[in-house]
C-alpha cells in the first residue's frame, strides 16, 4: 500500500471489510473501493458512532483520511484504538447473558444517533479491551430507519449464541463469586476461631479477669 506510510505497521486481519495493521498501539483499517459514497458514509458512520461511545475510540491526534489512488478508485483510512478480544471471550468473563445485554444498549444507541450497522451477524464486529464492548466496522450501516433496519434480527441471532456461553472459570468474575480470597459465604476460611475441616478443634481459650484481693 504506497498510499501511505505503512512500513512501521504489521498487518492483523484481511476480509471483505478491508485490511487492518496496527503498530500494536492504535489499529488502522484500509478500505480500497471504486465506491466513493459508501467509504465517506463508513467514514462518517464511525466518526458519529465513535463521538457517542458506540465504536472504538479515535486516538488523540490522528485523523481519517479519503484518498484517490487513481483509475476511480480511492482508499479509505480508519484509526482507532486497537482492541484485540472479541465478543465470545468477553462472554466467558462476564457470562453470555450480561455480554448480550451489553449489546443491545450499544444498538439502542446507536439507532438513537441515527445509524443502522447493518452487520452485526458478524462476532468479528464486536470487540472488547477487557473492561466493556464496542461495535466495529461500518461498512454496511445506513441511516437509520424504523422499518428498513434489521439490527434486531441480528440480535435475536446473538443471543441465541450468548446465552449458552458460560462463565469461564478463570475468570476474575467466577472467583469472586467462588469466594475469592475471602472464601464462600458457609466457608470455614476468613474465621479464625473455627477450625477447618479435619484439624482437631483448639483449646478454649482461658479467661484473663482479674483475681480479687
Amino acid at each position: 500500500m504506497e498510499y501511505f506510510n505503512n512500513k512501521n505497521l504489521t498487518k492483523i486481519g484481511e476480509g471483505s471489510f478491508g485490511t487492518v495493521y496496527t503498530n500494536g498501539r492504535y489499529a488502522y483499517k484500509f478500505v480500497v473501493s471504486s465506491d466513493k459514497m459508501k467509504l465517506m458514509r463508513e467514514m462518517r458512520m464511525f466518526r458519529r458512532a465513535s463521538k457517542i461511545g458506540v465504536a472504538p475510540p479515535i486516538p488523540p491526534g490522528q485523523k481519517m483520511s479519503l484518498k484517490s489512488i487513481g483509475n476511480g478508485e480511492y482508499v479509505l483510512r480508519i484509526v482507532m484504538k486497537r482492541l484485540d478480544g472479541n465478543v465470545m471471550k468477553y462472554a466467558k468473563i462476564v457470562g453470555g447473558n450480561q455480554a448480550y445485554s451489553e449489546i443491545a444498549n450499544l444498538t439502542s444507541q446507536l439507532h438513537l444517533g441515527g445509524i443502522c450497522h447493518g452487520d452485526l451477524y458478524e462476532l468479528d464486529n464486536i470487540v472488547h479491551d477487557g473492561k466493556r464492548l464496542y461495535i466495529t466496522d461500518f461498512s454496511e450501516s445506513t441511516v437509520f430507519n424504523n422499518k428498513r433496519c434489521m439490527d434486531q434480527n441480528a440480535l435475536s441471532s446473538l443471543q441465541q449464541k450468548l446465552s449458552k456461553v458460560l462463565i469461564s472459570a478463570s475468570s476474575p468474575k467466577s472467583k469472586r463469586r467462588r469466594g475469592g480470597l475471602f472464601g464462600s459465604p458457609g466457608s470455614n476460611m476468613g474465621s479464625p476461631n473455627t477450625p477447618r475441616r479435619g484439624s482437631p478443634p483448639s483449646a478454649p481459650v482461658k479467661s484473663r479477669a482479674k483475681r480479687r484481693i
